[in-house]
């Protein structure tokens, strides 16, 4: 698990890994925002840019502990495009090998699921499994 600044989320995403991914090379919105999300400091992305970054598993270390904390305020979390619960369904399709090296988050995010059983109701056997079969 990366270990955070104490600033961290008023940083870049190319800032705080020292990756600069220069201009895209494909001309799709994808690729294009993912992009321009890299040169935004983490405070201004949207639940919509992070909900994108989570699906492609781009920035994990940095975009997973944002999610979080937006899911503990709502797990609902709407996107500006009216996507109820967008963040939550992207962060329960990462693959299993990242919720291994990252137990903490995952604890996090099993925690967010419990606590709210009667909001969240839609299928996360495969997060559970991730690590509850891991013994």
């Amino acid at each position: 698990m990366i270990k955070l600044e104490n600033n961290w989320q008023q940083k870049t995403l190319e800032n705080l890994e020292k990756d600069f991914w220069g201009e895209p090379t494909y001309d799709s919105y994808l690729v294009k925002r993912t992009h321009e999300i890299r040169k935004l400091p983490l405070i201004e992305l949207t639940n919509d840019d992070i909900a994108m970054m989570l699906r492609q598993e781009f920035s994990l270390g940095y975009i997973v502990p944002l999610a979080i904390e937006k899911l503990q305020i709502d797990i609902l979390s709407f996107g500006e495009s009216g996507n109820e619960g967008a963040i939550m369904e992207a962060i329960l399709e990462i693959s299993l090998d990242f919720w291994k090296v990252n137990k903490d988050y995952w604890h996090a995010i099993y925690t967010i699921l419990d606590d709210n059983l009667t909001i969240w109701t839609f299928n996360r056997d495969k997060f559970d499994n991730a690590l509850l079969n891991e013994k």
